[in-house]
């Protein structure tokens, strides 16, 4: 069976410098603001921000907003910010219908993952998820 893909979605960011060092930036479809050291910090921050709003907003029932055009987007930033170093796309998955996938390991190996899940309060799948994500991004 193949594994339906899902389309990720584009939203803009802008990226400010910040007085004190470092960088923050804000999405005009979400209110909030990040921070970072470097450009490559708080777009990776931003990223990770992004992914978590949908994935809270989808939990928690709110209609994720359509992603800005990037015209619209430069007329909704705040003047009193200043101008940004850049405006960068950040992309992230919206919220989709989960899809059960089968997997084969050593019936000691699936004990020892379903040890370590109850440890952590999760279930098998979410550990595995958890856990494969996390690999992913280091």
């Amino acid at each position: 069976m193949k594994t339906p893909r899902s389309k990720k979605v584009c939203y803009f960011f802008a990226i400010y410098k910040d007085e004190d060092g470092g960088y923050w930036g804000r999405f005009v479809d979400f209110p909030a603001t990040d921070q970072g050291e470097t450009i490559d910090d708080i777009l990776y921050q931003a990223t990770v921000f992004l992914q978590g709003i949908l994935d809270e907003y989808d939990k928690k029932g709110i209609p994720v907003p359509p992603p800005t055009d990037i015209e619209s987007f430069q007329a909704k930033l705040d003047p009193e910010d200043g101008t940004p170093v850049c405006i960068s796309p950040v992309l992230a998955y919206p919220p989709s219908p989960s899809v059960r996938v089968q997997i084969t390991a050593k019936a000691s190996q699936i004990a020892e993952i379903d040890r370590f899940a109850r440890a952590k309060s999760m279930t098998r799948s979410e550990f595995l998820i958890h856990s494969a994500l996390q690999a992913a991004q280091s």
